[in-house]
């Protein structure tokens, strides 16, 4: 049966209520009970060291309720301090003490990176459809803010960095998407990301934003490689006219300078026998003026020998009644030969 059950186990009920035909204890001996084991009197003791007991018990409960506001802040970490419920103050690192009941507490790392994953399919400038993958990572910049400002936090931050890379991505091209825009892409929306939450005052610090792979979705994949193996082909054929022109030009212009070099020599050399001739003529002149006749033969006799050296000459005997012509070259290169051997 059970232990309190007066019949049976009359001297195992701690309240003794079997002394009382059953009925409750009484609340007055309960405290005099219990007082007197702190003033060392087990028939209840005076009134004076009952008032000493309860001030020991009441000092014991002041320290153990202080001890319980003690606690300890890491480095990373910032405290927010609620009084009566409402935002009163922020803690950095170290050791804090808040009273129990009146204050609490709510602790956050501020250097944790918090990283979110997203993928979607996006539409370009060109009304082109495109499946991104992208990330997000965050920190705590004002622990405040983030706590009470903010419901779903990673929830916040993925819907806003959406909107904001749709923004981007609407005003790229495909081209910019897949090639080298990614990093322009990168900027704008963690730029973009940034002023939203700052509008929101969400308490957030955007760390690093990453674009990975952006391609066609499954439906139009085929011609969109189609259309991607165009353009690298395309890039190719250009790669290879430059690498042409760079092979080529270089060396028309050494053939063109080569010319340029060949006409001003010419030039030079016309000019300076030009100035020769006007010289020679130049000099002449005075001997001309002093004896006409004399210079006027003296040229016509070294003309007619420079222009009588540069062809063939033949003898003919206008006495004989016979053509009779004798080759002039041929005798001299004759005479040459022989004198030669």
């Amino acid at each position: 049966m059970p232990w309190n059950e007066p019949e049976n186990n009359k001297d195992k009920d701690p309240w003794n209520r079997n002394k009382k035909n059953g009925g409750p204890p009484d609340l007055d001996d309960l405290l005099k009970s219990f007082l007197s084991k702190f003033s060392g009197n087990k028939k209840g003791g005076s009134a004076g060291s009952a008032g000493l007991g309860l001030g020991a018990i009441l000092t014991i409960l002041a320290i153990a309720w202080a001890s319980l506001g003690i606690y300890t802040i890491k480095e990373q970490e910032q405290a927010l301090i609620l009084r009566f419920g409402a935002y009163h103050r922020t803690e950095t690192a170290g050791l804090h003490w808040i009273p129990r009941g009146i204050e609490q507490k709510i602790i956050v790392d501020v250097e944790k990176i918090r990283p979110i994953q997203i993928q979607a399919e996006m539409l370009t400038r060109g009304a082109s459809i495109v499946q991104v993958d992208f990330g997000v990572q965050y920190r705590v910049d004002n622990p405040a803010n983030y706590t009470f400002n903010l419901t779903g936090t990673d929830e916040t931050v993925r819907a806003v960095a959406e909107t904001a890379l749709r923004q981007v991505i609407g005003d790229s091209s495909l081209d910019d998407i897949l090639t080298e825009g990614k990093s322009l892409i990168r900027t704008r929306t963690s730029d973009i990301m940034q002023s939203i939450l700052a509008d929101y005052k969400a308490g957030i610090k955007i760390t690093n934003v990453t674009v990975g792979d952006s391609r066609a979705p499954a439906a139009v994949k085929a011609a969109f490689d189609d259309v991607t193996s165009a353009k690298a082909d395309n890039a190719k054929y250009i790669q290879e006219a430059e690498a042409y022109t760079n092979k080529e030009v270089p060396l028309a212009e050494g053939i063109a300078e080569q010319y340029k070099q060949d006409a001003l020599a010419y030039s030079q050399k016309v000019v300076a026998d030009a100035e020769g001739r006007v010289a020679l003529f130049e000099k002449l002149l005075p001997l001309y003026k002093a004896a006409p006749e004399v210079t006027r033969r003296r040229l016509y006799l070294e003309t007619m020998e420079q222009v009588m050296a540069n062809v063939d000459k033949v003898i003919v005997d206008k006495q004989s009644n016979q053509l009779n012509m004798l080759s002039l070259d041929s005798i001299l290169a004759q005479k040459n030969k022989g004198e030669n051997k």
